[in-house]
């Protein structure tokens, strides 16, 4: 072999031996890196099944407080992290409550928010899925809590509203001793926090669904007492009106006939309001409107009971700059009539009443406004506190008794006040009675008009007009009768939907110039027969007013009334102005 032939077999001999050492080199790193890999996986199992453990644990607990505490614990276990605990969040008031403080002893009872911190973490949008890490640290709430690095995740309840922060990390002083990477945990620190919020939800769905069957229990046993006291008073002074011969006596019973006849309809209001919320029906009517007279009309609306009372009530509405302002004003005040009405009610005689309006911020054209009301009554238990604003819920059986209501004021002001993307809270006065204070952003609009009073327009003259009232209660046939005798009106009777298309068949053209039509009757409904009259093909069948005169208030009524062919619509129980002012504005509408 020549001397080339050596060289060129060296060379070959030491190409294959550095591609063996390099492939040695590979195998070695690929060897460390599943090492590395395991390494992470037995951590991860390790961490997973610690999780395992502490969710047992909580799901041992009977109170959610002992969740919150095994929650802080295992934040600080499992994660091998220095410093953990879990915050109540109050967007409204910005800031964190200490829930439980794990290891965190320092930690503040209370903890100011940054200005906008929960809007640049958009923590209201905050996925489910995701926790967040901040490190360094970078937020001053965390720095106030000593943290040098810092990692967090939202607990969400039933109804998806941001409620708290479970919150971990190392601390300033000892960052140099720990090999701490927040980016390392975060998908297993979410699961965590995604098991234990679950369990306090699961707790609290549970301890609701308890609390709502003893309270509808309760619920009933006041409703039938709050019904059955109205309805005597009703029975009874009709019985007296029948056996008197004053005809000043007479109207005193039949006043208190009213009262208690519009009680009666308060409950029912009441009532419904809540069915309309539980089934998410309950919508808002954007309007402008002048707070300064919304609040004055509500003030005199209660200042005769206040004044029964010799109770001091006032209203201070000074810090507002803008009085002309877009919401719905017909929900917004009854919530703060509820409240007022409450005030009254639970405060002794001489006692003094505040409804006091802030504007507590302005920006892009709109404002933020703080409404309280607050008493110097009987306050309110600690533990009714807590449930102040369930369906059902009253402070306890003796409260039921001395001051009576139904226990659904609350709840039906609760779920306006979130409607309208606010929060409503409640707390004891340190000097004796309760304040209710609740938050609520308005659009403002570009006039600011004083207070105005709308004219009532007059409608046309329904003197010698025809009408067809169709319903199957004879009651209710009598009284739209006696209302349209007075003004003039022709009436003619159906008992149900076949019987009036038959009489509208049966009459010459126009004779009848609107029909008061039920929406629920026998044979044929109220639905059914406008669409049958409207399909006649008469050359009235088009033209004639029909309007439906029905119980049924829901929004969907009202569209499907509409949607049949019908032009107006009025609510019972009927009251003789608005009954006759809804028949004119249809008139005039359909002329």
């Amino acid at each position: 072999m020549s001397l080339a032939e050596k060289d060129l077999e060296i060379l070959e001999l030491k190409r294959v031996l550095d591609e063996l050492r390099k492939k040695t080199s590979q195998a070695e790193l690929t060897e460390q890196r599943l090492r590395n890999a395991h390494s992470k996986v037995d951590a991860q199992i390790e961490r997973f099944t610690r999780v395992h453990e502490y969710a047992m644990r909580a799901f041992a607990v009977d109170n959610v407080a002992e969740v919150y505490a095994i929650t802080a614990e295992g934040a600080v276990d499992i994660f091998q992290m220095e410093m953990g605990a879990i915050f109540l969040v109050n967007v409204f008031d910005n800031q964190l409550k200490l829930l439980s403080q794990g290891n965190m002893d320092d930690a503040p009872e209370t903890l100011a928010l940054p200005p906008d911190w929960l809007k640049e973490k958009e923590l209201w949008k905050f996925p489910r899925s995701q926790a967040s890490f901040e490190s360094p640290v970078v937020s001053p709430m965390w720095l106030e809590l000593g943290l040098a690095h810092a990692i967090f995740a939202p607990f969400f309840d039933n109804e998806k509203r941001l409620t708290s922060l479970i919150v971990g990390g190392i601390s300033q002083e000892g960052e140099s001793f720990y090999d701490f990477n927040p980016r390392e945990i975060l998908s297993s620190f979410m699961v965590f926090a995604q098991q234990m919020n679950a369990i306090v939800n699961n707790m609290a769905a549970l301890d609701r669904a308890r609390l709502n069957a003893e309270a509808k229990n309760r619920f009933l046993a006041n409703l039938s007492h709050e019904i059955r006291t109205p309805m005597n008073a009703i029975i009874g002074m009709v019985q007296l009106a029948r056996r008197s011969d004053d005809l000043e006596e007479i109207n005193g019973f039949v006043n208190q006939i009213d009262l208690s006849s519009n009680h009666l309809l308060g409950l029912l209001n009441d009532v419904l309001d809540l069915t309309k919320i539980e089934e998410g029906k309950l919508e808002l009517v954007e309007e402008i409107f002048n707070i300064k007279d919304i609040m004055d009309n509500l003030i005199n609306s209660v200042q005769s009971n206040a004044k029964a009372k010799n109770q001091d009530l006032k209203v201070d509405y000074h810090s507002l700059k803008n009085f002309s302002l877009q919401g719905d004003a017909l929900k917004l005040s009854q919530v703060i009539l509820n409240l007022l009405s409450n005030a009254i009610k639970f405060t002794p005689k001489d006692g003094q009443i505040r409804l006091n309006i802030d504007e507590l911020n302005q920006e892009s054209g709109r404002t933020f406004l703080k409404f309280e009301v607050s008493d110097t009554g009987i306050g309110l238990s600690e533990d009714f506190l807590t449930r102040a604003f369930k369906p059902f819920e009253q402070g306890d059986s003796g409260i039921s008794r001395k001051y009576g209501g139904t226990g659904l004021g609350l709840a039906i002001s609760q779920h306006i006040i979130e409607l309208m993307g606010g929060r409503i809270h409640v707390e004891n006065r340190p000097e004796g009675g309760a304040r209710f204070y609740f938050y609520v952003w308005f659009n403002l609009t570009e006039d600011r008009p004083g207070p105005v009073e709308e004219a009532q327009p007059e409608g046309p003259d329904l003197t010698g007009l025809t009408a067809l009232i169709v319903d199957d209660v004879d009651i209710n046939r009598a009284i739209a009768v006696a209302f349209l005798k007075k003004v003039g009106v022709k009436s003619e009777q159906a008992t149900d939907g076949r019987e009036a298309l038959d009489k509208f068949l049966a009459a010459d053209l126009g004779h009848y110039d609107f029909i008061l039509m039920d929406m629920q009757m026998p044979i044929m409904d109220g639905i059914s027969a406008t669409r049958a009259i409207r399909a006649t093909g008469r050359a009235d069948a088009t033209k004639v007013v029909i309007l439906a005169m029905t119980a049924n208030v829901f929004k969907e009524d009202v569209q499907e009334a509409m949607s049949a062919g019908m032009n107006g619509y009025i609510a019972k129980p009927i009251k003789n102005e608005v009954f006759l002012s809804a028949i004119r504005k249809s008139l005039s509408q359909a002329s």
